[in-house]
């Protein structure tokens, strides 16, 4: 996306991975993927995720770890169902790419019986759940995705550097749907650079005892997150340029959000 030149804010209340930092920290690391959770315990948390980060798109693949449970296809799909209507809680016009679900390998080979009944279920759901103000986009991460072992998955659930290229192959292709993306960057844009004309700033940095915020319009919520995706701290912004005391957080990284836009402090 960022060789196309197009202007996207990866949101989320996380930016590390299961177990410690992203390998690759060369790019945007908000994001809300939970390792092991399945589709009943995403679900009571959706509409307040979704009300916190505002997506404009989400990408949805979850099932997987409902597959290696006695659930029945028919209630992770309707689970499913309910996590878009919670979507819309948050956002009412989010848009969904809802994926068929990736294979899986030994030794791990079993589910995929399950996991080829629940995707056959999807199209159905995708169909029913689309709206023209919210559209959910079916997207086929199955076919085309080894189920021999080691090839696109390192520990039989979950993709290596080569299933993860795939896996965003699909996704970067059902983006280019109309009205998903958005246009498109001049080509003298910065790649990964958000144009906006208000930017939210955050000062000093590092910052000690207060912290400086500006570029918010009043009113707006403002959030701050710890790297561990725990918010410890949201008011709704007084003024465009304001004062936080920020002294009783315990020392590190930071992430200020108000709206779509997002900075990052270190507390000392």
């Amino acid at each position: 996306m960022q060789e196309a030149k197009y202007d996207v804010n990866f949101v989320g209340g996380l930016t590390q991975n299961e177990g410690g930092p992203a390998p690759n920290p060369d790019f945007d690391l908000d994001h809300h993927g939970h390792w092991g959770w399945t589709t009943e315990m995403l679900l009571p948390e959706m509409r307040q995720w979704t009300r916190d980060h505002q997506p404009d798109i989400v990408l949805l693949h979850a099932g997987t770890n409902d597959c290696f449970g006695e659930k029945p296809v028919e209630e992770i799909r309707n689970n499913l169902g309910r996590i878009i209507d919670q979507l819309r809680e948050g956002k009412p016009g989010v848009k969904v790419l809802l994926a068929q679900l990736i294979p899986t390998a030994p030794p791990y080979e079993q589910i995929n019986a399950k996991i080829t009944a629940l995707n056959a279920l999807l199209p159905a759901l995708a169909q029913a759940k689309t709206t023209d103000h919210s559209p959910v986009v079916l997207v086929n991460q199955n076919t085309g995705f080894s189920r021999a072992a080691n090839e696109d998955l390192y520990d039989g659930a979950h993709p290596n550097a080569r299933g993860e290229a795939k896996i965003a192959a699909r996704w970067y292709e059902a983006l280019q749907a109309p009205g998903l993306l958005g246009k498109q960057l001049p080509l003298s844009s910065a790649p990964g650079r958000r144009v906006s004309p208000s930017t939210l700033v955050v000062s000093p940095v590092p910052a000690q005892e207060r912290l400086t915020v500006q570029g918010v319009a009043r009113g707006t919520r403002v959030l701050i997150w710890d790297m561990q995706g725990k918010l410890v701290y949201q008011l709704p912004a007084p003024s465009a340029s304001f004062v936080v005391d920020v002294s009783p957080l315990a020392g590190g990284l930071y992430q200020v959000q108000a709206a779509s836009q997002r900075a990052r402090f270190i507390k000392h």
